[in-house]
């Protein structure tokens, strides 16, 4: 008689579809790949705008201090410099950004306490950050307070809002939570020659936890600056 023919069921198991996708998920997820973004036609638009009030800006400056009073303009100054983009140890963004800022007169208002009028006659400015890899852009505009030091040196604090263009709420990236963010800066100036300044700035954009994510951005580096007065 013939021998029993004996079948052995398939492990369906390890090879089924349905039975192995969860694992799949687990381990065969593809890494983590940092966000890298093309300039968008924002940031690129930004970048000409500020480049071309700057261009203007110093090309008047000169024409001011030869010719013409100061109170003619009421651009007091002009920078310009290059910042190391999300500098905190846990930032998920890298480069640089390409900064533009302009800072406008203080009021003509004086006032005879000292206190009073350092605090009450601020410079309002208005700048951005572009970052040359395609992470997050800024557009921001503030107060401008600055304290005048020994040897030339100088102390400024700055405070207003940002407007980014970066992830709100995204897993595994920095998310800044709000379009509209507080951004605060601190600057250490010098004044090089009558009109030129060197700056070391820091400066930072968070939202103050008012949105679900804050991740915060600060970025640091050198600017220059021309005073037009």
């Amino acid at each position: 008689m013939a021998s029993p023919i004996s079948f052995r069921p398939a492990n369906f198991g390890a090879h089924s579809p349905a039975c192995c996708a969860p694992v799949a998920r687990r381990q065969c997820a593809p890494a983590l790949i940092p966000r890298r973004r093309l300039p968008t036609p924002f940031s690129l638009s930004l970048v000409g705008l500020f480049g071309s009030l700057a261009l203007q800006c110093l090309t008047s400056a000169a024409a001011w201090s030869q010719d013409a009073s100061p109170a003619q303009s009421i651009v007091d100054e002009v920078r310009a410099g290059l910042l190391a983009h999300h500098v905190e140890p846990a930032g998920t963004e890298r480069g640089l950004d390409v900064n533009a800022e302009i800072l406008f007169r203080r009021p003509a208002i004086t006032f005879d306490n000292a206190f009073a009028d350092f605090t009450l006659r601020p410079r309002l400015h208005l700048g951005t950050s572009i970052n040359i890899e395609g992470n997050t852009d800024q557009v921001y505009a503030g107060l401008t307070w600055d304290i005048p030091l020994p040897r030339d040196l100088l102390l400024e604090f700055s405070f207003g809002g940002s407007r980014q263009d970066g992830p709100d709420d995204e897993v595994a990236h920095a998310s800044f939570g709000c379009r509209l963010n507080f951004r605060e800066s601190a600057s250490v100036g010098y004044k090089m020659t009558e009109h030129w300044r060197l700056y070391g700035t820091v400066a930072h954009m968070s939202n103050a936890g008012l949105c679900d994510r804050n991740s915060g951005l600060t970025s640091a580096g050198i600017r220059f600056g021309y005073v037009t007065n």
